[in-house]
């Protein structure tokens, strides 16, 4: 059995104290290197200990903007290349939206979920791990990937995934996008345009 190394850490405790506390002529003050580990101490641990994830608003913004834009690009493109998926009924898939936050994360991820398998059948495109990417900057913490039911092997069920998925988050995005212009103006946030 292991013995804790504990009079080691008392040592150092020990100097610590008496690197803080130097004794000069019997009163105790910290001395001049106690107090510049302290302030680097200080500046380091707030830069480390910072919340991880966190996305300035305008970021946020930025990052609908072109989840809006792009969406809606691959959408249109996606109805252009499946011309009779236009016509066919489809079923919605219920995916989830979101505002942006430290709540949307399991929707993000929900998202995230449905589009990677939209990458997968169309075949690792650019445009959809771009959107991907964009997803991932909005999330504040990783939550479990969940399970989403997707057709395996009839193509034209995938195809009306694909579809359905696209249309429904383009919706989304355009929602999301407004809301949240619109919540930072009420804020009385001014984010520079950025083209």
């Amino acid at each position: 059995m292991l013995r804790p190394r504990l009079p080691l850490l008392g040592n150092h405790l020990t100097h610590a104290r008496s690197l803080l506390l130097g004794n000069r002529q019997g009163r105790a003050r910290p001395t001049k290197p106690a107090l510049v580990l302290l302030c680097c101490m200080g500046t380091w641990l707030s830069i480390h200990t910072s919340p991880i994830g966190t996305v300035l608003p305008c970021d946020v913004r930025q990052i609908l903007k072109n989840l809006e834009s792009e969406s809606e690009n691959v959408f249109k493109d996606y109805k252009k290349e499946e011309p009779k998926l236009q016509n066919s009924t489809m079923e919605k898939c219920l995916l989830p939206c979101f505002t942006p936050g430290q709540q949307a994360s399991e929707n993000i991820s929900i998202i995230r979920a449905h589009f990677e398998k939209v990458y997968e059948f169309r075949n690792n495109q650019t445009d959809i791990g771009t959107i991907i990417k964009r997803l991932d900057d909005l999330r504040y913490h990783n939550t479990s990937k969940p399970d989403i039911s997707v057709p395996r092997s009839d193509m034209f069920q995938r195809k009306c995934f694909i579809m359905t998925v696209l249309r429904e988050f383009s919706e989304c995005m355009k929602t999301t996008y407004k809301a949240y212009k619109e919540r930072l103006v009420a804020e009385g946030r001014n984010c520079p345009v950025i083209m």
